[in-house]
C-alpha cells in the first residue's frame, strides 16, 4: 500500500502479500532491505512456517506485530553478517552456547515426536466443551468499513505548505457536509493516496485493534456515513468516512475450531511429555551427589 490511512493500519500489505503464498508462488520479491541485507517473501514464509501455529495465526492477524517481526529479523540478519565477518562464531563461549542451543532443539523436537497425542484426539465433544469454557478468548473486535481522503504533507515541509494543506482539508470537510456532496467523487479527484482513491477512498474493513489512536479517536462516536474532523498524521492530513460498523462478536466454533483443536493437542502433548519423563526416570533413577555438587557450587 502507499501512504495515508492504509499505511497507518500497519503491515496490511505485507500480510496480504504472504497470505496467498505457498510452494507454487511467484518468484520471491524483496519485502524489506537495509543496505545489502534483504528479506524476501520466501524468507518470511520460512520464518512463519517454523513458528508455533498459534503464534503464526496471531502474526497474520496483527499487521503491526508481523511488520515488527520482519524488521527485527532484518536487523538480526545484518548483525549476524557483521559478526561472521569478524569470525565471532569461533569464540569458545559462543561455540559452547551454540552447541547447547543445538542440543536443546534436538532434545525438545525428539521428545515432541514421542509424545504427540493420538490422531483421533480431541473428540468433537471435547472441542465443544473447551470452546464453551473459553468463549471470552474468541471475541472478535469491532470492525469498521472506512474510506478516506488524504492530502500528503512531508514531515519536513515548510510552514506555509503545512498551513495551506490544513486550510484545504478544513474547507473540504465543510463542503462534504453540504447536501448531495459526494465523498467518493471527491476522493477520486483529490485524495493523494492513489490506491484508495481509485475506489472512491474506500480501504475496506479494518479491525478496531488495527487502527492507530488518532484515527480511532477521530471516528469514535460517528454514525454510519459520518465524516471525521481532519486528522493530522506524520505523513499528512486525513478525512475519514465511517461507512459501516460491525460490533464485537464471539466467533462461532466453526470459525475457531482449528485453534481449539491445536490448543487441546498442545496441552495433551505437554501432559504426555511430563508422563514420559517421569516414566523414564522411574526406570533408571537419577543419582546425584549433593555433597560434591555443593562443593562445585563454592568454586
Amino acid at each position: 500500500m502507499s501512504r495515508g490511512l492504509t499505511r497507518l493500519c500497519a503491515g496490511i500489505a505485507l500480510a496480504g502479500l504472504l497470505s496467498g503464498a505457498g510452494p507454487d508462488s511467484q518468484p520471491s520479491e524483496v519485502v524489506a532491505q537495509v543496505g545489502a541485507t534483504a528479506l524476501t517473501t520466501a524468507d518470511v514464509q520460512t520464518m512463519l512456517a517454523h513458528v508455533d501455529p498459534a503464534v503464526r495465526d496471531q502474526l497474520l492477524h496483527n499487521r503491526g506485530a508481523l511488520s515488527e517481526l520482519v524488521r527485527n529479523q532484518l536487523v538480526r540478519q545484518e548483525l549476524l553478517d557483521e559478526a561472521r565477518t569478524k569470525k565471532w562464531e569461533q569464540n569458545p563461549d559462543v561455540m559452547y552456547r551454540a552447541n547447547l542451543a543445538r542440543d536443546t532443539v534436538i532434545v525438545e523436537s525428539y521428545l515432541a515426536s514421542l509424545t504427540q497425542p493420538d490422531a483421533s484426539y480431541p473428540s468433537d465433544a471435547e472441542v465443544q466443551d473447551a470452546y464453551e469454557a473459553n468463549k471470552t478468548r474468541f471475541v472478535k473486535p469491532r470492525e469498521y468499513r472506512l474510506a478516506q481522503i488524504f492530502l500528503a504533507v512531508p514531515a519536513d515541509a515548510p510552514k506555509p505548505l503545512v498551513d495551506d494543506a490544513q486550510k484545504k482539508i478544513r474547507e473540504l470537510k465543510q463542503n462534504l457536509l453540504k447536501p448531495h456532496a459526494d465523498f467518493a467523487d471527491n476522493a477520486k479527484r483529490l485524495s493523494q493516496d492513489k490506491v484508495s482513491a481509485e475506489h472512491g477512498g474506500e480501504i475496506g474493513w479494518v479491525r478496531d485493534d488495527q487502527l492507530v489512536p488518532a484515527i480511532k479517536e477521530a471516528i469514535a462516536g460517528l454514525q454510519d456515513n459520518g465524516i471525521s474532523d481532519p486528522v493530522h498524521a506524520p505523513d499528512g492530513w486525513h478525512l475519514v468516512k465511517l461507512l459501516e460498523t460491525r460490533p464485537a462478536t464471539t466467533a462461532p466454533l466453526a470459525e475457531v475450531k482449528d485453534t481449539v483443536v491445536r490448543s487441546l493437542r498442545q496441552q495433551k502433548a505437554s501432559e504426555n511429555a511430563r508422563a514420559y519423563l517421569q516414566q523414564m526416570q522411574s526406570k533408571q533413577p537419577l543419582e546425584l551427589n549433593e555433597i560434591l555438587l555443593a562443593h562445585v557450587a563454592k568454586q
